[in-house]
């Protein structure tokens, strides 16, 4: 009972299903006893109009006549009626018989011989008193027999109206899910406010309450864009002019004590440079204003990031390459895609040991693109998988200079490409080591449709 009341309590459309479905039900019980009671009382009305035209069709036919036998079934006139006659006189009254002379004239009911009998008594015109009789056990099985046939419109039409009352409920409640649907599909890039056309009117209140709240977080999380924006670029040219200076700080007359200081300062500019960038780019990718889609092959995507990134994979003693040749076009814009490509390699190169390997490789599906970039890097903790998407979150390995930001900016790109994700470590059973990441970008043709993995 607990449980059907937390359900309740949680849906107002079970809510008003289950009440609604309740009042049928009681409804139709209800009406199928007021009209079982009525058919089975005109059943037994209709027995007794039977029993008076039976009599007044044998005093107008005359079919009574002094030497009678004392008990006659009317099987000529009626077999299922089961009625039977009785001349009423002294003659043919028995000594334990209710049946008699005495009995008066009309409908009454009496017991015979173990037998209970509803019977209607007239004088006819010759002046003989009859009796018509028929057995009550007989007449009530033929009237229930009625009623219960009675019963059929109501005990078909219960289950219709529940089905269609639900499904009336379901309909009435489709803006409500339609709306929520708008709702998931849309992303933070675009304000999201509920078609009040589409609502009912009792919930509208709610609705403009909750376009307010969206709107507001919108203009919110539009600030903050902004702030980190224009944080990262103001800060910019004073980190420019400070890496400056301390390159000027080194001279062939530095003691080795200054040479490590001046370094170490190096090193701490750099890591900020690089974060400001990344910020830049986060704050770019989320930005409303992109630029326009163009045809895009990857291959050529990415040679140029592997030519931006060489430099620095070669510094670590890490081997990168393309390990297949295969080729696809994508419409979208370039530096979407660049910069989708250029993060996977660099967290791989970042995250991967000297001597170690990145393995790039390109593959066309049926209406997708699956790009995956191997490395033989430590991999990501299993728990920690579903975190690294978040911004600024670098897990427990700091030993690698990052600002965590690299895979918070493809999954931004993704959202709005509508692409997939999936980061899987290497087998450790088999003696290997490193993370698998595998984006899937669907083809122009099939943008709109979901990719299933």
């Amino acid at each position: 009972m607990d449980g059907l009341q937390k359900w309740l309590n949680r849906s107002v459309k079970a809510r008003l299903s289950f009440w609604m479905s309740l009042i049928i039900i009681v409804m139709s019980v209800f009406s199928a006893g007021l009209s079982f009671t009525f058919s089975f009382y005109e059943a037994h009305q209709l027995q007794d109009d039977q029993l008076r035209q039976f009599g007044a069709l044998i005093n107008h036919q005359g079919l009574i006549s002094a030497s009678q036998p004392f008990d006659l079934k009317l099987s000529e006139i009626d077999k299922d009626a089961r009625i039977f006659l009785r001349v009423l006189n002294e003659e043919h009254a028995g000594p334990d018989s209710a049946f008699g002379p005495h009995m008066t004239e009309g409908f009454s009911t009496l017991r015979d011989k173990g037998r209970t009998w509803r019977v209607y008594v007239l004088t006819t015109d010759a002046g003989q008193k009859i009796s018509l009789a028929q057995d009550i056990d007989l007449r009530n099985e033929f009237a229930r027999e009625g009623a219960l046939y009675s019963l059929l419109p109501t005990l078909f039409l219960m289950p219709i109206l529940l089905i269609l009352t639900n499904l009336l409920i379901n309909r009435i409640f489709l803006p409500v899910s339609a709306s929520a649907n708008k709702i998931n599909r849309l992303s933070t890039e675009q304000p999201c406010v509920i078609d009040l056309d589409s609502v009912p009117l009792e919930i509208k209140p709610f609705v403009m309450s909750i376009n307010s709240l969206l709107a507001r977080l919108y203009h919110s999380m539009e600030q903050q864009k902004r702030f980190i924006a224009n944080a990262a670029h103001e800060l910019r040219t004073p980190l420019t002019a400070l890496s400056l200076q301390a390159e000027s700080l080194g001279s062939p007359q530095s003691t080795p004590a200054q040479q490590r200081k001046i370094s170490r300062l190096q090193d701490g500019l750099n890591r900020a440079r690089n974060l400001l960038e990344q910020l830049l780019t986060h704050a770019r990718m989320q930005e409303n204003g992109r630029e326009p889609e163009q045809p895009c092959s990857v291959q050529e995507t990415l040679r140029s990031v592997l030519a931006d990134t060489i430099v620095y994979a070669q510094r670590k003693g890490v081997d990168v390459g393309l390990t297949s040749s295969t080729d696809a076009t994508l419409r979208l814009a370039p530096i979407d895609l660049y910069t989708l490509l250029k993060n996977l390699v660099d967290n791989a190169i970042r995250y991967t040991p000297a001597q170690g390997t990145v393995d790039i490789s390109v593959h066309q599906r049926d209406y997708y693109v699956e790009i995956r970039v191997s490395d033989s890097g430590p991999g990501i903790p299993q728990q920690a998988l579903s975190q690294v998407f978040e911004p600024f979150y670098r897990g427990d390995n700091h030993s690698e200079p990052g600002s965590g930001l690299g895979l918070s900016i493809v999954s931004t790109i993704l959202k709005r490409l509508k692409g997939k994700i999936v980061l899987r470590n290497k087998d450790h059973q088999q003696q290997v080591t490193g993370l698998e990441v595998s984006v899937f970008l669907p083809t122009h043709q099939h943008f709109n449709r979901a990719i299933s993995l």
